[in-house]
């Protein structure tokens, strides 16, 4: 179970570096187009300075679960399905007002 809870963590790491990384990106695209963005959208736009936290959590999580070993497994499975989830999440939520603006364009 330590494999996994590394894995989750590395897991959590990466997500947040390539958000950290990329979201500057995109927040000076749509403000150069000036476009109105999506509520989700801008979640991802005004927090994303916050995700190396995010990326932390995991981590004493597993260890302090540790001792109890009924519930590690069900937080690592938990902590490994949400950071699967935000991965596509993130994704769509950066490209969600570069569709809309495709479909007023086109």
């Amino acid at each position: 179970m330590k494999i996994l809870a590394i894995s989750v963590s590395f897991l959590f790491l990466f997500c947040a570096l390539a958000v950290i990384l990329v979201t500057p990106t995109f927040e000076e695209l749509y403000r150069s187009f000036g476009v109105d963005v999506p509520v989700f959208t801008e979640v991802v736009l005004s927090t994303h300075e916050y995700w190396l936290g995010l990326a932390l959590i995991p981590i004493p999580l597993v260890y302090l679960l540790e001792s109890s070993k009924r519930w590690q497994a069900t937080t690592q499975y938990f902590l490994l399905a949400l950071a699967i989830l935000l991965i596509p999440l993130t994704i769509i939520a950066l490209y969600l007002p570069i569709f809309e603006m495709g479909s007023v364009v086109g």
